[in-house]
């Protein structure tokens, strides 16, 4: 949130040079900070900072992985899974697997389970373990034997996310047990009002790629849902939208091509949690000086540049700038923004 690059390349040289003298908890811990804060992406190149702090950072836990607990396992493997480097981690997730199998299921809070399962099919797909086939590495064979029981004696205790990951990760790994991915099924379809669209989604393509069948999760997921977003005064009524859960997956008529790329049927049909949330900002920011004043310097500079920039009196209005929306979904943010003056 700083956005501090020279901040964040000190913490990086520091954890570099200090890596195999830190505790589990600091070695998880500043893995997922120099993530979260962009020290390394895919892009980066192979000696940068980052990508040698977090490197070294991975060798060390793997020296001291058996005193990890699950917690620190949790945010390690989330750290590197969602660093989302090709041809990283496979050692790194064969570990992870081994120090929570050693745990054994009944240690393990579900949340951190299935949090762990998920980094851990993350890892192994990015660096071909578990690319278009069954993984066989037995470290992973045995996490996904140990978790696919857990959740099978203990469903009610796994949320969406946990659930929707879950599935995703069984799928992924190719490691599926028919009787879990039921369990699975029935538990969100039950509990369908607490799934977001991305859940959904993610939940009912593993299910469709796994030949898993579940009629209540279908009907739960094709019944249309509304939400109001209710915007600033001046800028007119509430919005009121109808929306599917599942993207329009089981509606009439719903192509299914474009599962191939893991996303719904008919994104069109589905209200998408970053759509909103781009549409709740634009509406408390009703003029381009407030929405300069609430961001970070990346988006000021942004706003300030030759497209957004020009004198006091234009930074009081929308009106006569120009917006493209791309990928959200039911166009909602179109919408506010056509209401807020935007083209």
């Amino acid at each position: 949130k700083m956005e501090h690059k020279g901040a964040t390349a000190a913490l990086a040289e520091a954890a570099s040079g200090r890596a195999f003298e830190l505790e589990p908890q600091a070695i998880a811990t500043i893995a997922l900070s120099l993530v979260k804060l962009g020290a390394a992406n895919a892009s980066d190149k192979r000696r940068s900072a980052g990508v040698r702090a977090l490197k070294r950072l991975a060798r060390a836990a793997r020296r001291v992985m058996d005193q990890f607990n699950f917690q620190d396992l949790d945010n390690l493997a989330s750290a590197y899974a969602k660093l989302g480097r090709p041809r990283w981690g496979g050692k790194l997730a064969s570990s992870i697997a081994a120090a929570a199998v050693a745990h054994g299921a009944a240690r393990f809070p579900p949340r951190h389970l299935a949090n762990v399962l998920w980094g851990v099919a993350k890892l192994a797909s990015g660096c071909k373990l578990a690319s278009g086939a069954v993984v066989s590495e037995p470290r992973i064979v045995a996490l996904c034997q140990m978790v696919s029981s857990a959740m099978a004696s203990r469903i009610s205790e796994y949320n969406a996310r946990d659930l929707s990951n879950a599935a995703w990760s069984f799928l992924t790994l190719g490691r599926f047990e028919r009787g879990t991915m039921l369990a699975i099924a029935s538990r969100a379809a039950s509990t369908l009002e607490t799934f977001n669209a991305q859940e959904t989604s993610k939940l009912l393509y593993a299910m469709r790629k796994a030949s898993v069948h579940s009629a209540a999760l279908e009907a739960a997921a094709s019944k249309p849902r509304e939400h109001t977003l209710d915007i600033a005064p001046h800028n007119g009524p509430p919005i009121l939208l109808t929306h599917l859960l599942g993207g329009g997956r089981f509606a009439a008529g719903a192509a299914s091509k474009r599962e191939e790329t893991g996303a719904t049927a008919a994104t069109g049909g589905a209200l998408w949690e970053g759509s909103l949330l781009l549409a709740k900002w634009l509406s408390a920011h009703p003029t381009p000086a407030q929405a300069s004043a609430s961001l970070p310097p990346i988006g000021t500079r942004l706003l300030g540049s030759g497209a957004w920039g020009g004198d006091a009196a234009t930074q009081l209005t929308w009106l006569g700038r120009t917006a493209v929306e791309l990928g959200a979904g039911l166009g909602l943010p179109s919408i506010v923004a056509g209401r807020l003056g935007l083209q």
